[in-house]
Order: structure tokens, then C-alpha cells, then sequence
């Protein structure tokens, strides 16, 4: 035998999904910076090279995966933590632009379905942001539609705006 580990139970479980609840909900995970969320990704990533060679024992022995296979390795786990730590900020189809000007910029205009939002999860700010970003959709847009298209565009700018009151 090379190494002992201790075996999860279903409780280290619900005790992991309960505490990462109760960060999403409390905010510190949800509404921290997004330079915070990739810098905590990218540490991370930065645990998990340094533990690569005993993540891949580890892996080896619990599924009989020879090592030198290297898909679903630590190597593959890393790139996965350093694309969404890089991920991050791009979420909502803004980025940020350079440095010397610090501010946003919208790359897309997908207008978003209101019956996907949680009103009560959004802050005034957020809502405030969401009837924007559609009025500034319908505005540019609008008459590149047909009809039909243009209508429904109306409504969902609507639905947004009676959101944000």
C-alpha cells in the first residue's frame, strides 16, 4: 500500500454544499469583486499544481487510472480553475476596458428573458442596470426588426422597467 486517505461521507457533503450556500447567499462569495473571485480561482489553481502529483496518486489508486494518463488529471483540473478564474469578470457580456479608464464596456446585445430573473435576488442597482441595458437594446435595434420582433422587444423593455420600480 502507498498512502492511506480518509473516505468522504455524505455528510462532508451536505456540510461542503451548506457552506457554499450559505457564502453565495450571505454575499461573500455572490457579490464579491470579480478581481476577488479570480484571484481566490487562481489560488486555487496555484494548490492544485502543487498538489498535482499527489491529486494524480490519489486519483490513480480510487479509480485505476494509470498515471500516465493525463485526461481529468490535476493538470486538466488546473486549466479548468484558470479558465473560470478568467471567466469571471465576463459573464454578463460586459468587460472592462483598460486600466487608465476603468470602465465598462457592453460587447453584446442579447436582450434577456425576464421570466429567467429573480427579482428578489437583484438589488436596485442591478435592476436599474437591466432597464438600461434593454432601452439602450430597443433604441439601437428596434428598427432593424421586423414587426413582430419589435413588439416583443417593446414588452420585454416594459417587463424591465415595471421591474425596476
Amino acid at each position: 500500500m502507498y498512502f492511506l486517505y480518509s473516505r468522504g461521507s455524505a455528510a462532508d457533503v451536505e456540510r461542503a454544499v451548506a457552506s457554499a450556500k450559505r457564502a453565495f447567499q450571505d454575499g461573500r462569495w455572490s457579490e464579491a469583486a470579480p478581481s476577488l473571485r479570480r484571484r481566490a480561482l487562481q489560488k486555487f489553481a496555484d494548490l492544485i499544481t502543487q498538489q498535482s502529483a499527489t491529486l494524480n496518486a490519489l486519483d490513480a489508486e480510487e479509480m485505476g487510472k494509470p498515471l500516465s494518463v493525463t485526461f481529468a488529471s490535476a493538470a486538466a483540473a488546473t486549466g479548468l480553475m484558470r479558465f473560470c478564474a478568467e471567466a469571471v469578470d465576463k459573464m454578463t457580456g460586459e468587460v472592462m476596458g483598460s486600466d487608465a479608464h476603468l470602465e465598462f464596456e457592453t460587447l453584446s446585445r442579447l436582450p434577456i428573458d425576464p421570466r429567467l430573473i429573480d427579482e428578489s435576488l437583484l438589488t436596485p442597482v442591478e435592476k436599474r442596470w437591466l432597464v438600461d441595458y434593454h432601452v439602450r437594446i430597443r433604441d439601437e435595434y428596434e428598427g432593424c426588426f421586423d414587426p413582430e420582433t419589435a413588439e416583443w422587444l417593446r414588452n420585454v423593455v416594459n417587463a424591465y422597467v415595471v421591474l425596476a420600480r
